[in-house]
């Protein structure tokens, strides 16, 4: 109601301008009130994440949601909906999954009349759970990700970025001090050789809500013993934890691709 009489005043003010309202989508319970609320509100805008927006169209028209919608943020599988590792780490997708989701997920917007705009998140960088999680750049440099936007905007680009097709770690758990293999299999636009940075940082610890900033984890420089673009070899920290390779691909390009895997040392 207070949201409803605050539009009211700014229609009055400014009648030229749409009043919109943003909401994340939490359930069909969270969504239900909005059904025939705030007549002063010309635009529903809707936080989603995941395969949630591939169902938007039923839901809106099973709880009786007329208004235009505009989804504020769209973004693939959150943290919060991913799958965990037994010690509670979320595994998240690589670059090349994101891709696909927004891909997929744009062309299914713009066939929804319903649906007037959605805007991808996040065009930037930020550390949430992980650096890469919800960022669409990595360092300021172009991702899979950035190349599906640019497609659904009408602009693809010439170049594409690196595919990963395939990540493995040798286990999930490793004594302190012994040797852990992983790999990952990507390639270029065109064939061309590819170089790879193997990262190793501790799991975080300062998670936040709602997007708050959160302090990136430290970085452990561990004992490589072997490494090149597909595979690395390295001791497992002395510290036992719950800790992250991260695996970042770039094509001659600069462009990059972003996986990582969690790990637990005891």
């Amino acid at each position: 109601r207070e949201i409803d009489r605050i539009a009211g005043s700014v229609k009055a003010l400014d009648p030229k301008h749409p009043t919109v309202m943003v909401v994340a989508d939490n359930s069909d319970d969270w969504l239900r009130p909005l059904a025939d609320c705030c007549r002063h509100v010309d635009l529903l805008g809707l936080n989603l994440y995941g395969g949630s927006i591939f169902e938007l169209p039923a839901r809106l028209q099973r709880l009786g949601i007329v208004k235009p919608v505009l989804v504020a943020e769209l973004g693939p599988l959150g943290q919060w909906q991913a799958g965990r590792k037994p010690w509670g780490a979320p595994v998240e997708l690589t670059s090349t999954q994101k891709a696909d989701f927004f891909r997929d997920a744009l062309t299914f917007v713009a066939g929804q009349p319903q649906i007037v705009a959605a805007f991808p998140f996040l065009w930037g960088e930020k550390q949430e759970q992980t650096a890469t999680w919800h960022s669409l750049l990595d360092r300021g440099r172009l991702t899979a990700m950035t190349d599906a936007l640019a497609g659904a905007w009408g602009h693809p680009p010439e170049h594409a970025a690196p595919r990963i097709l395939g990540i493995g770690i040798a286990a999930d758990v490793f004594a302190t001090g012994a040797e852990v293999s992983a790999g990952v299999d990507a390639h270029a636009f065109d064939g061309s050789t590819l170089s790879t940075e193997w990262v190793v940082r501790a799991e975080a610890t300062d998670l936040r809500i709602g997007g708050d900033i959160e302090a990136a984890p430290p970085r452990f420089d561990v004992k490589v013993l072997q490494a090149d673009s597909r595979s690395v070899r390295f001791v497992a920290p002395a510290t036992p934890g719950a800790y992250r390779l991260f695996i970042t691909v770039t094509d001659r390009t600069g462009k990059v691709a972003t996986a990582n895997l969690p790990f637990l040392v005891r």
